[in-house]
């Protein structure tokens, strides 16, 4: 009978713990392709379907989009809202952000972007900086922040008096090949209530 090897299994499983767990990439799909027309204004959808893959479903205009996989940190139930989306061109490829928007405020709840670049703005002062593997450094006030996958942080608009929980959901690297190409990320920002100081 073999001998087991306790501290390869310690050394192991701390290896394991140490790697950061990667979710799946956010996909947007269903959007006007890049060089079309973008869409844009705020749409009311009445449906959202959401299955057991974690696939979010809803028309809006003529276009079936499809969010996948839908975060499990958000409501699963959405409701009647108005929603809006568009592809933003970029040499790295497309990005695609949509925002929802319930019918009885005045300004977006969530906002998701999928394949999102250095030095994509979030609020006002706040960018993101640096795209590594398994976390960003977000610029808050010039001053970098680490932020890691599934990591939230909270993010103030101070001209609005607004706070949002950034959620960091994916990263992807180019390949050396890729000349053209850029890290990109995935991330969601929810409007909540600001800390009490």
């Amino acid at each position: 009978m073999a001998a087991f090897d306790w501290q390869g299994a310690v050394l192991a499983v701390l290896l394991g713990l140490a790697t950061p767990v990667l979710a799946e990439p956010l996909q947007i799909a269903g959007l006007c392709p890049p060089g079309a027309a973008s869409l844009a204004a705020e749409v009311l959808v009445p449906r959202f379907q959401l299955n057991a893959k974690a696939v979010l479903t809803f028309s809006l205009d003529d276009q079936r989009v499809h969010i996948s996989p839908w975060p499990a940190q958000l409501p699963a139930d959405l409701g009647a809202q108005y929603v809006a989306a568009r592809t933003v061109v970029h040499p790295a490829g497309p990005m695609r952000i949509v925002t929802f928007r319930r019918a009885q405020d005045a300004d977006a709840w969530l906002r998701m972007a999928a394949g999102g670049g250095q030095r994509s703005l979030l609020l006002p002062d706040r960018i993101v900086g640096r795209i590594n593997d398994g976390f960003v450094y977000l610029l808050d006030h010039n001053e970098p922040r680490r932020v890691d996958v599934n990591q939230p942080v909270t993010l103030t608009d101070d001209a609005h008096r607004e706070c949002w929980q950034f959620v960091l959901l994916n990263t992807s690297m180019p390949q050396k090949s890729q000349v053209d190409a850029e890290p990109r990320a995935d991330w969601y920002m929810r409007r909540i209530a600001c800390p009490q100081e």
